[in-house]
């Protein structure tokens, strides 16, 4: 299908970002799992201004030293950063802080990456229901063309079978609980049912429309009715079309699904993950404070950056326990998600899973089957006078 090219980076881009950050175990614990740090001792009480990171620590509503009597080399030893302008109730503030700048990433993130999953799952549904719409129309425009005088009473049927078509992949059919209203099999009954309503028309409009002049009573319509599956006029052709449409609309509806719950998923982890108080964690948020922080608080300006290296090593240990737990699961998603994508989006179709072919054809394979019946037409009359005999 067209639109699994045109929205595939935007399928499998999420998920490579993710893949990043979840298989990352391995590099990370084939290294040191110890976070850099900087060393304890190495202020200097002569050269540290605390005038010059007092706004950037006003801005984050915190409040610092700035006089240098007001701290001692003894209560600097106390604290985790060996800064001046720090004391250790400053530091808890800004440990919290660090905490919450860094959930606050995490949460952003997700969320670009949640953002893109459901855009791709709706512009799913949006191609379904344009290809959907546009197959009722050339359908519509058959009836009204060549089949004329079925068209007005065909056309009830008509669209209730398309509006089936796209209520199956629609948000109610699709949702991250995974339930599914409407299910393949009762998609395949809508089929059913729509050539079973189509028999009488055609019967009385091209079989044999001389003979016919007047329409049938409703008892001999509900005769016809019914006993379509033994007459079988149109052949196996509302079987045929009913599995091919019905087997390519599940495929891109448990794809649709599949986005849609890798989306809540996201959503779910990324708070759980990061909201305990393991030791790990707590390492990661002095990391972080060590990182982000602890040089304001020795009076270096928010224009230093630590170097790439510290950052990365901080990262990666943050990371680890809660790629390690994702790892498995999410690598195990992406791998499914990827091979559905080939498959609707296979080219040859050797599965039978491209919609657009199979939504695309439907309102040909509909005109085969009355032609079916009219060429059928003297057997197909012995047949509904024998059941209408019985």
């Amino acid at each position: 299908m067209k639109i699994i090219q045109r929205y595939r980076r935007a399928i499998l881009a999420p998920v490579s970002i993710v893949i990043l950050l979840c298989g990352c175990t391995d590099l990370v614990s084939s290294r040191s799992p110890r976070f850099a740090e900087h060393p304890k001792n190495d202020t200097d009480f002569v050269s540290v201004d605390c005038e010059r990171v007092k706004p950037f620590f006003e801005s984050k509503n915190i409040t610092i030293l700035v006089d240098r009597k007001q701290a001692t080399a003894e209560d600097i030893a106390k604290t985790t950063c060996n800064g001046m302008c720090c004391n250790r109730d400053t530091e808890e503030q800004l440990r919290h802080q660090a905490r919450a700048d860094f959930h606050d990433l995490i949460h952003h993130h997700s969320r670009s990456l949640q953002g893109l999953l459901a855009t791709t799952a709706d512009a799913l549904r949006e191609t379904v229901t344009m290809l959907a719409r546009q197959s009722e129309n050339k359908t519509l425009t058959l009836f009204d063309q060549v089949y004329r005088t079925m068209a007005v009473s065909s056309r009830p049927s008509i669209k209730a079978l398309y509006q089936a078509m796209v209520d199956y992949v629609s948000p109610s059919n699709t949702p991250d609980s995974l339930q599914q209203p409407l299910t393949r099999d009762m998609l395949q009954e809508r089929f059913i049912e729509f050539f079973a309503k189509l028999f009488p028309i055609a019967y009385h409009g091209a079989v044999n429309p001389r003979q016919y002049e007047q329409d049938f009573t409703e008892k001999f319509k509900t005769c016809l009715y019914e006993t379509m599956e033994q007459i079988q006029p149109f052949g196996d052709i509302p079987i045929q079309v009913s599995k091919s449409v019905s087997k390519s609309l599940e495929a891109t509806r448990v794809l649709v699904q599949a986005l849609t719950l890798g989306k809540t998923v996201l959503d779910r982890t990324d708070s759980v993950l990061f909201s305990g108080t393991s030791p790990q964690q707590e390492a990661c948020y002095a990391a972080l404070l060590r990182m982000t922080y602890c040089p304001r608080c020795k009076g270096i300006g928010p224009s230093v950056r630590p170097c790439s290296g510290f950052c990365t090593n901080v990262m990666r240990g943050c990371l680890t326990q809660p790629a390690s737990e994702l790892d498995l699961a999410w690598s195990g998603y992406v791998e499914t998600v990827e091979r559905l994508v080939v498959a609707v989006d296979g080219r040859n179709d050797p599965l039978g899973l491209n919609a657009e072919r199979a939504v695309r054809q439907l309102d040909t394979r509909i005109s085969d089957a009355i032609m079916h019946a009219m060429t059928d037409g003297p057997a197909l009359e012995e047949k509904v006078s024998i059941q209408t005999d019985s």
